[in-house]
């Protein structure tokens, strides 16, 4: 199985884009779980994310989201990286396996696209976070680099930039071959 493919999930746990209708939830969500207000400006873009920004639905509330826009490469404005802006659930829905879900649907969608341009995703994160860091280091990202004062009016000032490399689906699918190979000491037709 590929690690971008997600598994069927209960009836009552769904991922929808982010629309006109729905995005007032979004906006409560952001208010409950994390420490910045973002603008206007950031949920126009958001609206303009397509599968880049996704709700967990949970009976119809929204308890989960991510928010990623495509960008310039910052080591190589010959290629693109999505970047994820927030990605965060509600506490009581943490460790359901939500974040797993949001970010293979990130990893699936960047891979989907089969676009040798998109090369990575990456993010900041609080140095003072180590669930959120741990989250991301579980999932594949890399330790980048340290961005101080990257959120100045924050307690906690300093981020890290986590990185992870994008696969397109056929690199994915020869990496898992290589795998089996490996493993059973065997070539796969």
């Amino acid at each position: 199985m590929s690690s971008f493919q997600v598994q069927a999930l209960p009836r009552s746990i769904s991922l929808a884009n982010v629309t006109e209708r729905n995005i007032d939830q979004l906006v409560r969500l952001h208010v409950k779980i994390f420490p910045i207000v973002y603008n206007t400006k950031f949920y126009d873009l958001v609206l303009k994310a397509g599968p880049f920004a996704q709700m967990v639905m949970f009976n119809k509330v929204c308890v989960g989201s991510v928010c990623c826009r495509i960008q310039e490469n910052p080591l190589d404005p010959s290629l693109s990286s999505v970047y994820i802006q927030t990605l965060g659930v509600l506490k009581a829905f943490q460790r359901l396996g939500l974040g797993h879900l949001l970010i293979s649907h990130i990893l699936g969608e960047a891979a989907r696209l089969n676009n040798p341009k998109i090369t990575s995703v990456y993010l900041h994160v609080q140095t003072c976070n180590s669930v959120a860091i741990d989250f991301y280091l579980k999932h594949g990202f890399r330790l980048i680099m340290t961005a101080k004062n990257y959120y100045p009016s924050m307690e906690c000032k300093d981020a890290y930039v986590l990185s992870r490399e994008v696969m397109s689906q056929n690199q994915n699918q020869n990496q898992n071959q290589n795998q089996i190979q490996n493993y059973y000491g065997c070539t796969t037709h």
